[in-house]
């Protein structure tokens, strides 16, 4: 990970003195307001809109991959098991499920990104070595805090920089923060990151990389597969107009047949 420059570790301070001084520990509107100002987008619409848009199309590309052999098929289903099984599953589970699975679609590793800490097991969570990350803790162990830790923090180089009411919630205020310090994205999940700048953010729609580009024309596919409309049907083909040799090749309209009753088959002219 590239170092802060001087400029922007000055903003990332001025961002996190706003944060506990201004608006209090937790608060993100600040961040959102820098985001806006920086790319003319709101930030939470424009990402929970295009997620929960995607989200059906993604899990179908994600349990069809799950369903294969090979290691990023294994985590998938092993992911997509624990989903299952959940007692409930609303608006944050499933944004929650699409986020872990998309690193593993990716054939990429998300050990380092998303830390889980058992509260039971330890007394501080070990988040060294985390230049970007997402912490999530419990109470106890529990395949829940997969998709619904009761706790979760933003971290920046080592650092709990604010907590968040969900993962998904978590995952783009880090993006967001990445995006306006000028941050490189962790190493291990470039193709994740892309993805949500690119395709679902709309920012800087340059050159995709490959694994990239592959997802986003799977989206395509099936939104065509999903939306295309059914085949117009054929106009009927009408017999001879009695007495008078034509073939009619279409439809005759109903004003027609009122002024000139002979286009009908059943005229007696």
């Amino acid at each position: 990970m590239q170092q802060f420059h001087e400029d922007h570790r000055t903003k990332f301070y001025s961002v996190l003195t706003t944060l506990y001084i201004d608006f209090g520990f937790g608060s993100i509107n600040p961040i959102c307001a820098e985001f806006h100002r920086v790319t003319n987008v709101n930030l939470k619409n424009r990402f929970f809109a295009q997620l929960d848009q995607h989200t059906p199309r993604l899990q179908s590309l994600f349990r069809k991959k799950a369903s294969r052999t090979g290691k990023a098929s294994e985590l998938l289903d092993q992911l997509f098991k624990i989903y299952d099984l959940q007692d409930q599953v609303d608006v944050h589970v499933r944004r929650a499920a699409v986020l872990r699975a998309l690193p593993s679609y990716m054939h990429e590793s998300d050990v380092s990104f998303f830390k889980m800490w058992d509260v039971e097991q330890s007394d501080e969570p070990d988040i060294n070595d985390v230049p970007l990350g997402l912490l999530l803790s419990n109470q106890t162990s529990s395949d829940a805090c997969f998709f619904c830790p009761e706790r979760i923090a933003v971290l920046i180089e080592d650092n709990i920089v604010i907590e968040s009411s969900t993962l998904a919630d978590a995952f783009i205020i880090l993006f967001a923060l990445t995006y306006i310090l000028h941050l490189n994205y962790p190493k291990q999940l470039l193709n994740t990151f892309d993805f949500v700048q690119k395709v679902l953010m709309g920012l800087e729609d340059g050159k995709l990389r490959p694994r990239v580009m592959s997802l986003k024309n799977d989206l395509l596919a099936v939104l065509t597969i999903e939306f295309t409309p059914p085949p117009l049907a054929a106009a009927p083909e009408y017999p001879e107009v009695a007495g008078l040799g034509i073939q009619r090749v279409g439809r005759v309209p109903p004003w027609a047949l009122q002024e000139c009753p002979f286009l009908s088959q059943k005229s007696n002219f």
